[in-house]
């Protein structure tokens, strides 16, 4: 990673196609992306501006907002403007729930690993890293 910031956040054409990998360094911060994961579920914010969350670097990417919607599941809307990359990344309750479950196993595990939060057949391929690319 280029700086101290516990997380790198950076998009990418993978194996799968476009790819944002967010990669965390710390499963302090891990436990603040479930908490905010959390506030989701409950209702206290209406959407998570991943890319603004605290200690994180951003590269080749503006912004990746993940917002809850009633009735829609796994939809990642890339919304592209001249030098800059916006994706909307929408989950209904029961998706934000499994994905706070794959947080915790990252924390629960004492080794690097990563989870997939969405997958290969959708737009955009989310990935959530633990010390991978230390």
């Amino acid at each position: 990673m280029k700086d101290n910031k516990k997380t790198l956040i950076a998009y990418y054409l993978g194996s799968y196609g476009p790819t944002i990998r967010i990669e965390a360094t710390t499963k302090e911060w891990l436990a603040y992306f479930k908490s905010e994961i959390i506030q989701l579920i409950e209702e206290k914010v209406s959407k998570i501006e991943i890319t603004c969350l605290t200690d994180v670097t951003v590269e080749d990417i503006e912004s990746v907002t993940l917002i809850k919607k009633h009735g829609e599941k796994n939809v990642v809307e890339k919304v592209s403007t001249i030098n800059e990359n916006h994706f909307i990344w929408v989950q209904d309750i029961d998706e934000l729930t499994n994905i706070a479950g794959l947080v915790d196993g990252l924390l629960a595990s004492d080794s690097p690993g990563h989870q997939y939060l969405t997958s290969e057949a959708d737009d955009v391929l989310i990935i959530l890293g633990y010390r991978e690319l230390l």
